[in-house]
């Protein structure tokens, strides 16, 4: 009489869960098409008043290390892989902000020092130099108008005068210039100008930049702490290689998400280094829980993930989008946060 019993029981309990919304769903086979891998070329912007100039900024080492006024001299510029997904059938593919403009406030306050540094290192330079102009002049004046010297040697005085006088006036100009910038630097704007950014799906090859779909930024997430963006495919449409975008329609509050539920990430770990094969990219997914209780704009789990998987979707066990993954800790690999999806669903109704 037992077995019978634990059958009905077994069955209840399914369709129970069934209709409870919980059902379990394989999230790799519904939605590895929808993932795709980003990458993105790109320089800063500085803006102050009339002036522009083009640089490149290592956050690490905390260095500038390319600047020039015309973009088109800048040789290395910087570059990122990332992880994005669709979200709808127009195209739009949700990631995270610092995958597609990497600027934040906590580098600006770096980058401004640097700059200001580098001004006033210039404006005493160039003061130096006119005042070592002024000297020169001066000497040999002296000798241009002694009239103990012979003509030749006053001649030759003369046209060095001129020629320290004509340095004088452009080092002059060059100290005024720089002590003009120095002023106007706390009205600077900085800004992430991007060179190329595209997306390239699950399956496809990336031997080079033009085997990457073209896309542009649509919004941005105006909140540092929001680490979010969406951009959209030139054309405004879904791939037709992809089944089905990962909706935002059924996203929930924070407040279902329990330390020790069951979660999955789907993304594209170290770029095309791990996901490149010979039937082409492969995006991987890794299983993991949550860890902590969210503070109500992230939450932690345990998905090991590299750097490239920024941006990844991170589902949980009935295939519902949870968040975007988005930082890991420097010491190890498995643990990492998300931002909460209702934050994306908000940014992609602004």
């Amino acid at each position: 009489m037992k077995k019978p019993i634990f059958v009905v029981g077994a069955t209840l309990l399914a369709v129970m869960y069934q209709f409870s919304g919980c059902r379990p769903v394989d999230v790799y086979a519904k939605y590895h098409k929808s993932v795709v891998m980003l990458y993105h070329t790109y320089l800063y912007q500085v803006t102050m008043g009339s002036n522009s100039w083009y640089f490149t900024y290592d956050k690490e080492k905390q260095l500038i290390n390319e600047w020039n006024t015309d973009v088109t001299q800048i040789k290395q510029p910087l570059a990122s892989y990332g992880t994005g997904f669709f979200i709808d059938r127009e195209g739009r593919i949700a990631t995270n902000k610092h995958v597609v403009d990497d600027w934040f406030g906590s580098y600006e306050t770096t980058v401004r020092t640097i700059l200001r540094n580098w001004m006033q290192n210039n404006v005493l330079s160039y003061g130096h130099q006119r005042d070592s102009a002024s000297q020169r002049i001066s000497e040999w004046s002296a000798i241009r108008y002694d009239m103990g010297r012979t003509d030749e040697e006053r001649e030759n005085a003369a046209g060095q005068v001129d020629a320290w006088q004509k340095l004088q006036g452009e080092w002059a100009g060059d100290q005024n210039y720089y002590d003009g910038l120095l002023s106007s630097l706390g009205e600077a704007k900085f800004q992430v100008v991007t060179l190329f950014l595209g997306y390239a799906l699950d399956g496809t090859h990336t031997d080079n930049i033009g085997d990457y779909k073209e896309c542009v930024k649509m919004n941005i997430s105006k909140d540092d702490n929001i680490d979010l963006a969406i951009i959209q495919t030139k054309d405004k449409k879904l791939p037709s290689d992809v089944n089905e975008p990962i909706v935002l329609s059924d996203i929930t509050t924070d407040g279902q998400l329990k330390v020790g539920e069951d979660v999955a990430l789907m993304g594209y770990n170290w770029g095309p280094v791990i996901a490149n094969s010979d039937k082409g990219l492969r995006v991987q997914k890794t299983d993991g829980k949550i860890s902590q209780e969210s503070d109500g704009i992230r939450v932690l789990y345990s998905i090991p993930s590299l750097a490239g998987s920024s941006g990844s979707p991170v589902f949980d066990k009935s295939g519902k989008l949870v968040a975007v993954n988005y930082a890991g800790y420097n010491t190890t690999q498995s643990f990492n946060y998300g931002i909460l999806a209702k934050y994306l669903k908000i940014l992609a109704m602004q």
